[in-house]
């Protein structure tokens, strides 16, 4: 497995990626981040003009509906999230914004994001002498300083040409980053049957805000200090596919949700759902076939 130069600058420098995944909903009105903050998991009162913030949107019972970044825009909040659960965020928010002086609303022209990655990629704001034209986001993708440029796609055209210089991710590196650092995707390591605990989702959650749909229910995952399960990191000797099963000698203990080649391993590297009582450095486990399996702490 070789090191691309753009998977090689992503750790040691900065690079890139452009996608076209992300969608936008803008909350204006007096009360916008009351009634978020009073919806969502993370912490929106204490979210300053210009600071992004990571966060979750679940059920009563604490279950996971949607991944989400919030920034504030200043007289907007802008929450960005992916394609797979717009809707599902869109129409929840949307039924109980009614009772609050607040709107939502959504972008009708085609939008775009830069994702920029690495030790360096803040300073590649620099590079752009006019950034109203877009908002700039902190967000957990990639686990390392960077960020995200997100506004119309014919801007984000323009601002991917002036990166010129800086490598460019292809997607399957992207991929492969996304898993060394133990970033779930919806719809490949986590849906609506996790809770965001389970799921590495950590820093979405605050426990020190009021009230919040399924705040109890996470409240409570949270001061029992144990989780059923949770995603962690597998390195495997040999080739696995997702879905496989992981086993230990009583039996199966999760199963496989992405599966890459490490080229900083220079080995398959997994994410898994496990049983949090098999998941535990130097437990003896094997994946479907035989091939013998070794916790990772991830981020790597």
């Amino acid at each position: 497995m070789m090191f691309s130069e753009a998977y090689t600058a992503a750790q040691e420098t900065a690079a890139f990626v452009k996608i076209d995944c992300v969608k936008s909903l803008e909350f204006t009105g007096a009360d916008r981040a009351k009634f978020l903050h009073g919806q969502v998991t993370c912490d929106v009162q204490n979210l300053g003009e210009g600071q992004s913030v990571h966060g979750t949107y679940v059920t009563p019972k604490g279950r996971l509906i949607a991944e989400f970044s919030l920034y504030n825009r200043g007289e907007v909040l802008v929450l960005l999230c992916g394609n797979p659960v717009y809707a599902s965020i869109r129409d929840g928010l949307g039924r109980t914004i009614a009772l609050a002086e607040a709107e939502m609303r959504e972008m009708q022209t085609p939008r775009g994001s830069l994702i920029l990655t690495g030790p360096n990629a803040k300073s590649l704001m620099s590079r752009f002498a006019d950034l109203s034209r877009v908002d700039v986001v902190a967000i957990p993708w990639g686990g390392v300083p960077g960020g995200m440029l997100h506004g119309d796609a014919a801007v984000i055209s323009e601002l991917a040409e002036e990166l010129k210089g800086v490598p460019e991710l292809t997607e399957i590196e992207s991929e492969i980053l996304r898993v060394e650092r133990g970033v779930p995707r919806w719809g490949v390591d986590m849906d609506g049957d996790v809770f965001p605990l389970e799921v590495r989702l950590d820093d979405a959650v605050s426990f020190d805000k009021g009230c919040y749909m399924g705040q109890e229910t996470l409240a409570h995952i949270k001061n029992l200090g144990h989780l059923n399960r949770r995603l962690v990191g597998l390195k495997i000797e040999g080739e696995a596919e997702r879905g496989a099963d992981v086993l230990a000698p009583g039996g199966s203990v999760g199963r496989l949700t992405s599966v890459v080649d490490s080229p900083r391993l220079g080995t398959t590297l997994a994410l898994a759902l496990m049983k949090d009582e098999a998941a535990v450095p130097g437990a003896d486990l094997t994946v479907t076939g035989g091939l013998r399996a070794t916790l990772v702490e991830l981020p790597l």
